[in-house]
């Protein structure tokens, strides 16, 4: 139980001079960014307090050390840059929070056996909460959800934050055989700076290096990690990292609940991302005590499609829909990528006139 409980970035995890890093096993800990996303936020924020500070809002945060979300809110400033309305920061903070709790499981499993497990503090929240959530009171998922399933699948293709390493991790039974391992850097305008593919056989309950990426002196400010593991022709995962050439510094005394930075890693060039453009198609049917939903994306314009993530939509109210257990969401496509999104829903949870829809949210669509 040595937290930390509030942010930290990617890096923290794999620093071993830290409390609480992917070694032994950590019964609690977690890097917060749970705010939640800004359709939740409307539902228990009073219209004249839709702030960040006001009264309410920090009545939805914790107690002690946790009273307000000011550090949470220093980080989406210095390493996203500064958001201009509620909505920009809650859009930011799901950013925020993939990459964080992603990088708290994928720097466990890397460190596998040294480091044997990790309890995330915390799954959900028993009341409506801006703190310590993967999915809120309305069951609601957030993008700290999302980096935590994208981490933890089974077969899993991941980067090394401190070493720029690329990992296949098989914690299944299975002993998988016939992958092929595919490594891309791109810049911010999408110029490829390296490229690898390798063929892989990895064990049950093992790991397997694959590469790893040149550590550039001459790149974007923001540059991007685009890995896909094929088992065959089959893509069996999919992993996107949003990196930057501008470091993490840590200040050298701790606090008993997290690390302070000194430096914060820059990010902020994503705000100038062109607007970019998508197609989509969806279909909707009854399957047991479950409505099944096939969402189709591909991206159609020649910029990335950042951080789209899918919600499912009552239209006779405009209400989202919860809860619907996808696949995969909160992804970012390259020109002319596509993808098939599954999710599912409770039966119960569908309006009587089955009138409902997709909405798709993107950092820059």
């Amino acid at each position: 139980m040595t937290g930390p409980y509030t942010y930290v970035p990617p890096i923290y995890w794999y620093s071993k001079e830290r409390r609480g890093v992917a070694q032994s096993f950590n019964t609690e800990t977690g890097p917060d960014v749970c705010i939640p996303p800004y359709e939740s936020l409307l539902k228990f924020l009073p219209q004249d307090q839709q702030e960040v500070g006001s009264e309410a809002w920090n009545f939805h945060a914790g107690l002690g050390a946790f009273k307000n979300t000011k550090i949470i809110e220093e980080a989406i400033m210095k390493r996203y840059g500064e958001p201009t309305t509620l909505h920009d920061l809650t859009k930011t903070a799901q950013v925020l929070g993939y990459e964080c709790w992603r990088s708290m499981f994928e720097a466990h499993a890397r460190n596998y056996p040294e480091a044997t497990g990790v309890i995330g503090w915390m799954l959900n929240s028993p009341w409506p909460s801006l703190i310590w959530q993967l999915y809120d009171y309305y069951l609601n998922t957030n993008g700290a959800f999302f980096g935590a399933k994208k981490a933890c699948e089974p077969l899993h293709i991941q980067f090394s934050y401190d070493d720029l390493t690329i990992w296949v991790v098989n914690t299944s039974i299975k002993k998988r055989q016939n992958l092929t391992a595919s490594v891309k850097v791109l810049t911010m305008d999408l110029v490829e700076r390296f490229s690898e593919s390798k063929e892989i056989e990895i064990d049950e309950y093992s790991k397997s290096y694959v590469t790893t990426i040149p550590k550039f002196s001459d790149i974007s400010t923001v540059y991007f990690l685009d890995l896909i593991l094929k088992e065959e022709s089959l893509i069996v995962s999919r992993n996107f990292y949003w990196l930057s050439s501008k470091e993490d510094i840590f200040v050298e005394k701790d606090e008993w609940f997290y690390t302070p930075l000194e430096t914060h890693a820059n990010m902020s060039p994503l705000r100038s991302l062109p607007r970019t453009k998508i197609e989509t198609s969806y279909n909707i049917e009854e399957i047991n005590e479950h409505v099944e939903v096939i969402v189709q994306i591909k991206n159609i314009s020649n910029t990335i499609a950042f951080f789209l993530r899918v919600f499912l939509i009552d239209n006779s109210s405009g209400d989202f829909l919860t809860p619907v257990y996808w696949n995969d969401n909160c992804i970012s496509l390259l020109p002319s990528e596509e993808i098939s999104i599954r999710g599912l829903i409770p039966l119960e949870r569908i309006p009587q006139n089955r009138d409902i829809s997709i909405k798709i949210d993107g950092w820059n669509y």
